[in-house]
């Protein structure tokens, strides 16, 4: 989905995909993992789980 500022308007691509609801699967260990480090919760190389 895109927003063209132009003509005040969304344009999408497929939209009927676009409907649909898919999990945010891996994407979200990155920003977690990171935030973890940030904050000091995960701590050295490694945390086990």
């Amino acid at each position: 989905m895109l927003f063209d500022q132009q003509a005040n308007k969304y344009i999408f691509y497929n939209k009927d995909q676009f409907k649909q609801n898919f999990s945010p699967a891996s994407t979200f260990k990155i920003c977690n993992s990171l935030i973890g480090l940030e904050t000091g919760i995960i701590k050295g190389r490694s945390l086990g789980v």
